[in-house]
């Protein structure tokens, strides 16, 4: 593209296998030290059937990791599920990742605008995307589902959990929390988006990880609502909702993150 051999883009769509893991993908994005300075993670999408989804996900760890790790879920085949399968299924991803929209692909009249418009990661889009995921977020700790064993005896554990507090949160003790949570169980934690009320700032900084990446953390400009709370979804397999919860408010009420290391998480 840039000697002119092709013609221009703006984006490159990448499609997997359908039980792929989508976390090396991100991981070689993200960390390769050529392609990190020319492309950047846009959105990760993954469709859902709605008629197998439930199955595929109570006998396939991939598909539980692709809805939980999603910026965007799009529903196939409802045109021919009923009312009941759908229903289903939307309760059983949107307990594994609240903060995703679900798209119904049939009853989308754009929906390419809907799943590649715009990117849950652009700065640009930020507020937009901000909004999306706090209008979908449970008051407090959401569903946890503990998915039954595979034909091969390997049982799943994707839960998903919502941490608020009022607390003024200080963005160096927090990301030194953060940095010994992913260093870790960073196998383990799928994905975290936050919104943090951070003190000396207008707005909130958004807070954004896959597994173990953390993207740079980005200032709004203004809340984008009336709730000033510290608002973080975490998306884990086989880590404590209570004992992280523990863990996080613990780490904010010490006075210094001086002295804290890896292993007092979750401890």
């Amino acid at each position: 593209r840039d000697r002119g051999d092709i013609p221009s883009f703006d984006r490159i769509l990448v499609e997997t296998t359908g039980i792929a893991d989508p976390v090396p993908i991100v991981q070689t994005l993200t960390n390769d030290q050529m392609l990190r300075h020319q492309l950047r993670l846009a959105n990760l999408v993954t469709t859902i059937d709605t008629l197998r989804g439930a199955g595929q996900m109570d006998t396939h760890r991939e598909a539980l990791r692709q809805a939980a790790l999603a910026d965007r879920l799009a529903l196939t085949k409802t045109d021919i599920a009923t009312a009941e399968d759908v229903s289903l299924i939307r309760r059983r991803i949107e307990a594994i990742n609240p903060a995703a929209p679900v798209i119904d692909v049939q009853a989308c009249g754009d929906l390419w605008s809907e799943l590649l418009g715009s990117d849950a990661l652009d700065p640009m889009s930020n507020m937009r995307e901000t909004r999306l995921w706090l209008s979908r977020l449970p008051d407090e700790q959401g569903p946890v589902f503990d998915f039954p064993a595979t034909p091969q005896g390997h049982a799943h554990s994707i839960q998903s959990f919502v941490i608020r507090t009022d607390r003024e949160i200080d963005w160096t003790a927090f990301a030194v929390w953060l940095s010994a949570m992913v260093h870790r169980h960073g196998s383990r934690i799928l994905r975290i988006k936050g919104l943090l009320n951070v003190p000396g700032y207008p707005g909130p900084v958004v807070l954004n990880a896959v597994q173990n990446f953390i993207h740079p953390p980005l200032h709004l400009d203004e809340w984008p609502d009336g709730d000033h709370s510290s608002r973080i979804v975490f998306i884990v397999e086989g880590l404590d909702a209570a004992a992280t919860r523990r863990s996080l408010l613990r780490f904010l009420e010490s006075s210094s993150p001086i002295g804290w290391t890896d292993r007092q998480v979750l401890s």
